[in-house]
């Protein structure tokens, strides 16, 4: 009996050791399969807040570009009807014909005091006198502040309804008022909107709430959300703003979630951080059953069922694992179809984002300018250069409107407006623009051009092909070096060169420098090099570009043959 005994007691040790070896095992990979599955959740949450922030970036890219591109065309139709008004005041018809052609809603043409000459659209009685409550913007442009002013969405100061606007100073007149219906631009607003966007996320099944909010409060949230935890109370939404992705599990009216946060950053501007909410129901309904399968297990192990019933509960865990993981998944698949409905319809609003690099030239060319201004100058002495500076801003002002025209035609570019012009003259106003800006760096430039070298060629055209050619030089040259433009009358053509002393250009990249949007430049929109390509083609011309011992050289050949 002793002997039964103690072998009882063995045997009681062993299932005992038995039992406590198969919880351990049940417990564990109870452990690891909730522990997979939150990671599970955290790398499809962060899956879903990267989507959402590239739909909202192309949102919002979308939104400015089409007032951007819409701007530019009504800007374009009030400089036309502006130098229509130096030879005569179009007639109410005129106005009408130009009006309906162009898309227009209504055009008025005002005096120096800001009265109504005429105007496309006969005045209702409900805009009587509308003349006597001008916008601002008009305002700037009658007084002679601005030469054109973007008045955007307007009210019914000059006509009833959604209206969108601009104004243009006239040399003859007073202004030109132009705009055009703006209910397809609100409409638009609304439809791609950061509002309605989270409007939409926000009724997914597990989507607790979606917000946009920056140190001040919430920008833009999900239906019913009116109050978050403030950023700077809170260390975890203070690493996320200063631009970590974080995540945690929390708890929010008694209900559990999974909060995932991420700076919102649109052209290097973080514009607040990204907070999602999900539920974490369905992390917590398996977690649950896997606990109850484990206490299952647990006592018919006891029972001396333990393998068997340990087998059967991680192979159901499994199941419910990748059940869960194959329908996140199918909603992460949908959530990618949204983003990119959203990302087509926001790809005609990146069509003018090649003009940047173009317009950022004569930009430059008017801040080195206006530099030069408030440092060197007193409005008091030096008044003839003084006047000089402000004609060149002015001339650069006007140049900028019409690269982006030429961008925006780029595919059916107009036709070249030749002329015979001293080619000198161009390559000393390209050289003066740039000058402040090679002095700088410690660059010297050089005109080699005998003042009776004549070009027949697009001035403006030809003048950017010149700046271009000479700006890339110096940004190739970098600091401490020379530039240097020449040109020499070669029986039927004007061959002009812009050397530099720079380090000369990598041979593996020499063939694809002219092709577009190809960039070396940590910032470049790679539409330089295109550009003089493009337009030295239009004048029957060639370009080309070579390294020598002391940097590189372009080449460029205009026929003095009118083409």
């Amino acid at each position: 009996m002793s002997i039964a005994r103690l072998g009882l007691r063995y045997i009681a040790l062993i299932w005992l050791l038995v039992i406590l070896s198969v919880g351990s095992v049940i417990y564990a990979g109870h452990y690891r399969n909730r522990e997979d599955l939150r990671s599970l959740l955290v790398a499809e949450a962060e899956r879903l807040i990267t989507m959402v922030s590239i739909a909202a970036e192309s949102s919002i890219h979308a939104l400015d570009e089409v007032e951007i591109l819409t701007a530019e065309r009504l800007l374009d139709n009030a400089r036309h009807i502006e130098r229509m008004t130096r030879r005569s005041i179009p007639s109410q018809q005129e106005l009408q014909d130009i009006a309906a052609e162009n898309g227009l809603y209504n055009i008025s043409i005002l005096d120096n005091n800001g009265e109504i000459i005429i105007r496309s659209l006969v005045a209702s009685r409900q805009n009587a006198g509308a003349e006597s409550r001008h916008r601002p913007e008009v305002m700037d442009v009658l007084d002679g502040s601005a030469d054109y002013r973007v008045i955007g969405f307007m009210d019914n100061s000059y006509s009833a309804g959604n209206r969108y606007g601009v104004v243009v100073g006239a040399r003859n007149v007073g202004a030109i008022v132009v705009n055009t219906d703006s209910d397809e631009m609100l409409a638009f607003r609304k439809a791609v909107g950061l509002g309605t966007m989270f409007r939409d996320i926000g009724q997914e099944e597990d989507v607790r709430y979606i917000a946009l909010q920056d140190s001040i409060g919430i920008v833009a949230a999900s239906p019913g959300i009116t109050q978050m935890t403030s950023i700077r109370d809170d260390q975890f939404l203070t690493d996320g703003m200063a631009g970590s992705r974080q995540s945690r599990f929390t708890e929010s009216d008694g209900e559990n979630l999974l909060e995932i946060v991420a700076p919102l950053i649109v052209d290097d501007f973080n514009l607040g951080l990204m907070r999602i909410g999900l539920g974490t129901g369905g992390f917590q309904d398996i977690s649950d059953r896997s606990a109850r399968h484990f206490f299952l297990l647990f006592l018919v192990a006891a029972a001396s069922a333990a393998f068997l019933f340990m087998y059967t509960m991680l192979r159901q865990n499994y199941t419910l694992l990748n059940h869960e993981h194959d329908r996140m998944l199918k909603d992460v698949h949908r959530m990618e179809e949204e983003s990119q409905r959203t990302e087509r319809l926001s790809s005609m609003g990146r069509l003018a984002a090649g003009v940047a690099h173009e317009v950022r030239n004569p930009l430059n060319s008017i801040s080195m300018l206006v530099q030069i201004l408030g440092t060197d100058f007193e409005v008091r002495e030096g008044e003839e250069r003084y006047k000089g500076f402000i004609s060149s801003i002015s001339s650069e002002i006007a140049r900028i409107g019409l690269i982006v025209e030429n961008f925006l035609t780029y595919a059916r570019p107009k036709k070249l407006a030749k002329k015979d012009v001293a080619l000198a003259s161009i390559v000393g106003e390209v050289l003066s623009i740039v000058r402040e800006k090679a002095k700088g760096d410690n660059i010297q430039l050089y005109g080699d051009i005998a003042p009776d070298i004549s070009c027949l060629c697009d001035i403006d055209q030809m003048k950017q092909v010149i700046l271009n050619l000479v700006l890339n030089a110096v940004e190739a040259v970098g600091e401490n070096g020379d530039v240097t433009v020449s040109a020499i009358n070669d029986a039927a053509s004007i061959v002009l060169t812009v050397q530099d002393s720079g380090g000369g250009i990598a041979e593996d990249t020499m063939s694809s420098i002219f092709d577009p949007y190809f960039t070396t430049k940590e910032k470049g929109s790679g539409l330089g090099l295109s550009e003089v390509y493009r337009i030295v083609g239009m004048h029957g011309g060639t370009v080309q570009a070579v390294n020598t011992d002391k940097g590189a050289v372009f080449t460029v050949s205009i026929p003095t043959v009118k083409q």
